[in-house]
């Protein structure tokens, strides 16, 4: 996973959110970053520009996300 691909929620992965209209729900990862996890640690965590109306930018935790289409 890297900055430029297309991503959606991972189907796995329940998202309240995503729930209605998940076709909707695809986006591209703008930023990438470690962020301190509450459980201890890190994780990689994405800034990701969705596609969703009235929805811009979230961070959202990497293993949260499936890519759709690598940018390479």
């Amino acid at each position: 996973m890297q900055v430029g691909d297309l991503v959606r929620p991972h189907p796995g992965i329940r998202h309240d959110r995503h729930k209605r209209h998940p076709e909707l729900w695809f986006g591209v990862i703008l930023e990438m970053y470690k962020k301190s996890s509450a459980f201890g640690g890190s994780r990689q965590t994405a800034i990701v520009c969705w596609n969703y109306p009235d929805f811009q930018e979230e961070s959202q935790w990497t293993y949260q996300l499936e890519v759709i289409s690598e940018c390479r």
